[in-house]
């Protein structure tokens, strides 16, 4: 063989193994920093066709990211959204529904009357450099739509979070 045609082999050759090597060492996701754990669900009664799903999101670098969007797979639900559940305030008049109206739309809902609470979808939900943000029941959440069939409690299933700078986070989901 002629010398050039060595050399190209050659590093064609060391490309592929970076590439493997790389790949291996879970470096090509860009999650480098980003860490989620205690991710949890409630189990679901046979007619619900909603859940949420809770965690520990830990941005390990000192640079802020966001929760940007989730998958779920079909077998265990239709869609998912980020979500937080909102309280409107309480008016002077003790906190009682005086006349407020409530609005469901596609995809998210709220609700004006004082004091009651409700959930709406989020664009995304911030995670600051070097912070922890819980995902927990009255905050921030994953919500689960047309279940698939129930959660059973002991079962696990899988959702996989995007984030703003490119990361892509499969988790374990403990139903409890």
């Amino acid at each position: 063989m002629k010398r050039w045609l060595w050399w190209v082999v050659g590093g064609v050759a060391v490309v592929a193994i970076v590439v493997v090597v790389v790949s291996l060492a879970g470096g090509s996701d860009g999650a480098t920093g980003m860490s989620v754990s205690d991710a949890w669900s409630r189990s679901t009664a046979s007619s619900q066709t909603t859940a949420a799903v809770y965690a520990t999101v830990t941005n390990n670098d000192g640079v802020k990211n966001a929760l940007v969007a989730v998958s779920v797979p079909s077998a265990v639900a239709m869609s998912s959204q980020l979500h937080e559940t909102m309280t409107t305030p309480a008016t002077s008049m003790g906190g009682t529904s005086m006349g407020g109206t409530s609005t469901t739309m596609a995809n998210s809902s709220s609700t004006t009357d004082p004091g009651m609470t409700g959930m709406q979808e989020v664009p995304s939900i911030p995670v600051p450099g070097n912070a922890t943000v819980k995902l927990q029941p009255g905050g921030y959440h994953v919500m689960l739509m047309d279940l698939a069939k129930p959660l059973t409690k002991g079962e696990r299933f899988q959702v996989t979070l995007q984030f703003a700078h490119g990361a892509s986070k499969a988790v374990s989901v403990q139903v409890k």
